[in-house]
C-alpha cells in the first residue's frame, strides 16, 4: 500500500510537472510572438544596395556652374544621389511618391539664373530671395536650385537643404573577377569606413579576393590597378574599365509613428499611413454588427425560451456547430457566389460585411445563448407569477440577465472578423482608398496586412499594421474581460 500510495504521488507530481511545463511553453509562445511583433512593428531595421555611397556632398554641379537644392521640409527626402537627379531632370521620375513618402508632384525653380539647368522641365526664373522662398512653400513639391553664394540671403525657415551624393566606390579589374566561383559584389557601410581610415589593407579581409587594397585617388589609377580602391565622382567612371563596388547600408529608425496612423497610403501602402484602412476596417465592422447581432441574438432566445427540445433544435444546433468550424475560405466562396453574382451587390463592403455576418453569428448564437441559459429560471417564473407575459419577460428580465454575456461574444465576434482574410478578398476587394459608399470596394487591415506581405510592397508597414490590429484585438478582448469581471463583481 505504502509503495502504490508512493507511485501515486509521483505520478501527480509528474503530471503536475507536465502541465507547469506546457503552460510555461505556451505563456512562452504566446509573450515571444507578440513581443517580436511588437518590437518589429515599432522599430525597424531597413536594409539598402547602393551603387551611389552616401557622403552628404551638398553642391550639385550642372553645366560647369554650382548649385544647392533646396526643397520644402514638408517633402520627406533628406538627400538625393546623381542618377536620381538625373532621373528628376529627364521627366523619368514626375512625382516625389516615385522616390519618397511624399506624394506632391516635382517643380523647378531658380533664383537669378536658370540658363545653365538643362532640364526638359520648364524652370521658373525668380529675381529675388522672398519669391524664391514663397514660391517653394506654395507651390508643393518644387526643387529650388541656388548658387552656394547666395544662399545667406535665403530664410531657410521651412525648407531645407538637400543633400547630393554623387560619389561611388570603385575598384581594380581583378577585385570584380570571378575565380573560383567567388565575387566581392557588395561591401557594407562599416566596411567602407574601414577602408578610408586604413584599417583594411587586403580585400581578402572583405569577402574578396587575395588583393592588397591600394588606395587611389581617381579612377584613370584605379584602372591600371589591379586591387585599386578609390571614391570618386559616378560620372567621372565613365570613360575608364573599373567596377564599381555597391555599399550595403542598415538603416534604424522608428517604424510606427503618428503619421503611420492618421495619413492615407499611397503606392498600395508603399508609403504614407492607413487612415483610410482603419476607417475601412470600422465601417466593416459596423455593417457587420447590425446584420449579425439581431439574428445572432435573436436565434439564441428562440431556441433557449420558444423551442422545444425534439430532433428539430438538434439538427438546428448541429447547423450552428457546423458552421461554426467552417473554413473562412468556404465563407468567402459563398459570399462571392451569392452575394457577388447571384445578387449583384459586387465586390465592396456590402458584400464583405454580408460575408463575415454569416462567420460570426453561429458564434453569437452558442455565447448569447449560454448567457440566457445561465439566467436563473427563477427569475423567469417570478416575472411570470406576476401577470406578465413570456415576450415580456424574456424583453424586461432575461435579456438584461444575461446582457454581460451576450455583449462579451459579440465583442469576441468582432476579433473574428478584425482578423479575417480570406473571406474578404473575393467579396470586399483591394481598394486602399476611403469607401465612398456600402457598395464600393474597401481594404481592411487584415487584408491590407496580407497584400503587403504578399505582393512585397514593405515588411516594415507589413509589421506596423500588424501592431495595429494587434493593439485593437487587444482593446477587444480587455473590454470583454472587463464586462467579465463587472459581471462577476456585482454578483449576478
Amino acid at each position: 500500500m505504502k509503495k502504490n500510495k508512493t507511485l501515486r504521488q509521483l505520478v501527480d507530481k509528474s503530471v503536475l510537472l507536465l502541465i507547469y511545463v506546457c503552460a510555461a511553453s505556451t505563456a512562452f509562445i504566446l509573450i515571444g510572438m507578440i513581443g517580436y511583433i511588437s518590437y518589429k512593428g515599432l522599430y525597424r531595421e531597413t536594409t539598402s544596395i547602393n551603387r551611389i555611397i552616401d557622403s552628404n556632398n551638398i553642391i550639385f554641379e550642372l553645366d560647369n556652374e554650382e548649385y544647392n537644392l533646396i526643397i520644402d521640409k514638408k517633402i520627406k527626402r533628406n538627400s538625393l544621389n546623381i542618377t536620381e537627379i538625373h532621373e528628376i531632370l529627364n521627366r523619368d521620375v514626375k512625382n516625389w511618391s516615385s522616390i519618397s513618402e511624399s506624394r506632391a508632384g516635382i517643380n523647378f525653380v531658380s533664383l537669378l539664373n536658370n540658363n545653365n539647368i538643362n532640364s526638359n522641365y520648364e524652370i521658373a526664373d525668380v529675381s529675388n530671395a522672398e519669391t524664391f522662398k514663397e514660391y517653394l512653400l506654395t507651390e508643393s513639391g518644387t526643387i529650388g536650385f541656388v548658387k552656394p553664394d547666395l544662399i545667406e540671403k535665403i530664410n531657410m525657415k521651412g525648407l531645407k537643404m538637400l543633400n547630393i551624393n554623387k560619389q561611388c566606390v570603385i575598384a581594380g579589374y581583378k577585385v570584380s573577377e570571378i575565380i573560383n566561383n567567388k565575387k566581392l559584389s557588395v561591401i557594407n557601410e562599416n566596411d567602407l569606413k574601414k577602408i578610408i581610415k586604413g584599417d583594411i589593407d587586403n580585400w581578402k579581409q572583405l569577402g574578396g579576393h587575395d588583393i592588397k587594397l591600394e588606395i587611389l585617388d581617381t579612377a584613370e589609377q584605379v584602372e591600371k590597378s589591379e586591387g585599386g580602391f578609390a571614391v570618386v565622382d559616378f560620372d567621372d567612371t565613365e570613360d575608364f574599365n573599373v567596377s564599381i563596388i555597391p555599399v550595403k547600408y542598415i538603416k534604424k529608425g522608428a517604424n510606427f509613428t503618428l503619421g503611420f496612423l492618421f495619413e492615407k497610403p499611397v503606392k498600395a501602402g508603399k508609403s504614407g499611413g492607413i487612415s483610410t484602412i482603419i476607417i475601412n476596417t470600422v465601417f466593416m465592422i459596423i455593417l457587420t454588427l447590425i446584420f449579425s447581432v439581431p439574428v445572432g441574438v435573436g436565434a439564441a432566445v428562440y431556441l433557449t425560451e420558444y423551442a422545444a427540445p425534439g430532433r428539430v433544435m438538434r439538427i438546428i444546433r448541429l447547423g450552428v456547430e457546423t458552421l461554426a468550424g467552417i473554413p473562412s475560405i468556404i465563407f468567402g466562396l459563398f459570399g462571392f457566389i451569392f452575394f457577388v453574382d447571384i445578387l449583384r451587390l459586387g465586390i465592396g463592403l456590402l458584400s464583405g460585411s454580408l460575408t463575415t455576418a454569416m462567420m460570426i453569428i453561429p458564434v453569437i448564437i452558442r455565447t448569447s445563448e449560454e448567457a440566457l441559459i445561465s439566467v436563473p429560471m427563477s427569475y423567469r417564473e417570478g416575472s411570470l407569477a406576476l401577470g406578465a407575459g413570456l415576450w415580456q419577460t424574456i424583453r424586461k428580465v432575461v435579456l438584461p440577465a444575461a446582457k454581460p454575456g451576450i455583449l462579451s461574444g459579440i465583442i469576441l465576434s468582432i476579433g473574428r472578423a478584425l482578423g479575417e482574410t480570406a473571406a474578404l478578398i473575393f467579396t470586399m476587394g483591394f481598394d486602399y482608398r476611403l469607401a465612398n459608399g456600402i457598395k464600393s470596394s474597401a481594404r481592411v487591415l487584415s487584408v491590407h496586412l496580407y497584400q503587403l506581405v504578399r505582393e512585397g510592397i514593405s515588411f516594415e508597414r507589413a509589421f506596423a499594421t500588424a501592431f495595429v490590429l494587434m493593439i485593437f484585438i487587444f482593446l477587444i478582448n480587455t473590454a470583454t474581460v472587463a464586462i467579465v469581471t463587472g459581471k462577476n463583481n456585482n454578483g449576478e
